[in-house]
């Protein structure tokens, strides 16, 4: 079973859910729920060590940088809470979260890791992507400054500005194409089918996802020779596949596929820039991947100690499913297809579609196919307006599109059925996933609090107390 953030251990939960501050405290600086709590008072008859830590210091790990007022302000503002929205508490606590972060990093250090291929794959793309990035940027930034020394307008849209940049890329570049093999390409491109309004959504998602035909001959071709080498036919469809086929723009004629080859050569340009630049040398870069590969190894960390030691055999879940009581219990419930768009006039036009159970059918038959989970079970616990329309309306009823926080949504009324108990075979999975939940959870906590043992922590009470966080320029 894979690592998952906990529910409620923060270091965790910060690390892997950058928004975990503000699912915890529920916004506006309300008092979170249990997080990274530590006791910082001093034993009796001793010193109040943390009184020797100056202002601009909020805690102090051994063997890590201290956690300073700054740093505790940029956490939080990545975590989606700007730290002067905390109260007093909610500040410890999460503080408290940056501390145990600290605490897993210091002693994942302890040790060298092997990677796993696929964190090893995933760290390299995040590095090619950051430097990517950057020198995208730079060529954004260049070609706006070109674009006002000569007099020419503002493009304001990112899209149009890439665009320009790519072009005079390619000036560079002087792609020199090889016009039989481009115009076949461009052919078999232009004779996919085209999706249209009259097609159901799977059929929609099925042509969205049909690939050009290329004569055998034509598979390895070289499309163009440029400065930074040759484009070929493998490379345009290796990047074509990598679309996801609901956003493929539609290729019609030769100067589309001239678009797409300028696309590819101005990738490579851009990693020639990244690579004679040395961006993986520069401050935020290096940052950036040296807290990626510390987050690595702390996943790795708590996978082995804390999931890897779980039970998962039958006569534990067994035990756990009988200690549980009704909580697997199905209640009484409907089972709704639903849809979310991002219009009402979206939402309407699916509505109508749903009418019909046989298109309802299909479309939850090649969504299951693709990963995509159309059906929802609704509750009067879970929702309960909505659990109410739906048995007022019936089986079979599409309700009227209505506003949510995601878009607008269409639903029909798939099914109702009463409450039932499950037998343990039926809620297996799901008594396996509560069971892992909450062990980790025990498990977690006692290895933070043995790292809490084993490196005390100094934490300024002082400034934590205070009302407000100073200022920020008292931080530096």
């Amino acid at each position: 079973m894979t690592l998952r953030p906990l529910l409620a251990t923060g270091a965790l939960l910060l690390l892997l859910n950058p928004m975990a501050l503000a699912q915890k405290s529920g916004g506006g600086g309300g008092t979170m729920k249990r997080g990274g709590s530590i006791d910082t008072r001093p034993l009796p008859g001793r010193p109040d060590r943390s009184l020797l830590l100056p202002d601009t210091v909020l805690a102090r790990v051994p063997g890590r940088a201290d956690l300073t007022l700054r740093a505790f302000r940029q956490a939080a503002e990545r975590a989606g809470q700007p730290a002067d929205s905390l109260t007093p508490q909610s500040r410890r606590e999460f503080l408290g979260l940056l501390i145990e972060r600290e605490l897993l990093a210091a002693r994942v250090a302890e040790e060298r890791w092997v990677w796993p291929a696929r964190d090893s794959a995933q760290y390299v793309a995040l590095r090619d992507r950051l430097a990517l990035d950057a020198v995208l940027e730079a060529a954004l930034t260049e070609t706006s400054r070109r674009r006002a020394r000569a007099g020419q307008p503002p493009l304001e849209d990112r899209g149009a500005l890439g665009v320009a940049a790519r072009e005079s890329a390619l000036v560079l570049l002087a792609p020199r194409y090889q016009d039989d093999l481009v115009g076949r390409v461009a052919a078999a491109f232009d004779s996919l089918p085209k999706r249209g309004p009259d097609m159901s959504l799977g059929e929609q998602l099925r042509v969205a996802g049909l690939l050009p035909r290329l004569a055998p001959a034509d598979t390895s071709g070289v499309l163009a020779e440029s400065r930074v080498g040759t484009y070929t036919v493998p490379q345009l469809m290796s990047a074509w596949r990598k679309l996801n086929p609901l956003y493929r723009p539609r290729i019609e004629g030769v100067a589309a596929v001239h678009d797409l080859i300028g696309n590819g050569l101005f990738e490579r340009y851009l990693r020639e820039q990244a690579a004679s630049n040395h961006l993986e040398q520069h401050p935020a870069m290096v940052r950036t991947l040296r807290e990626r590969a510390e987050l690595t190894e702390i996943t790795l960390f708590v996978q082995r100690e804390v999931y890897d030691r779980i039970a998962r055999d039958s006569l534990t879940l067994r035990r756990h499913f009988r200690a549980s009581g009704h909580q697997f219990d199905i209640p009484e419930h409907a089972m709704l297809l639903r849809m979310t768009l991002p219009t009402r006039e979206a939402a309407q036009h699916m509505a109508e579609r749903l009418t019909d159970p046989a298109e309802a059918e299909s479309l939850v038959v090649r969504g299951t196919r693709q990963g995509a989970e159309f059906r929802e079970r609704v509750t009067a616990g879970s929702d309960s307006a909505l659990y109410a329309r739906a048995r007022s309306a019936g089986v079979g009823a599409v309700l009227l599109p209505d506003s949510t926080a995601e878009g607008w949504r269409a639903v029909r009324v798939m099914a109702l059925e009463k409450a039932y108990a499950r037998t343990f075979d039926e809620a297996r999975q799901l008594v396996a996933k509560d069971w892992v939940d909450r062990e980790a959870e025990r498990r977690m906590q006692a290895l933070l609090d043995d790292l809490k043992r084993r490196r005390p922590v100094l934490v300024n009470d002082r400034v934590l107390a205070l009302r407000s966080l100073p200022a920020e320029k008292a931080a530096r």
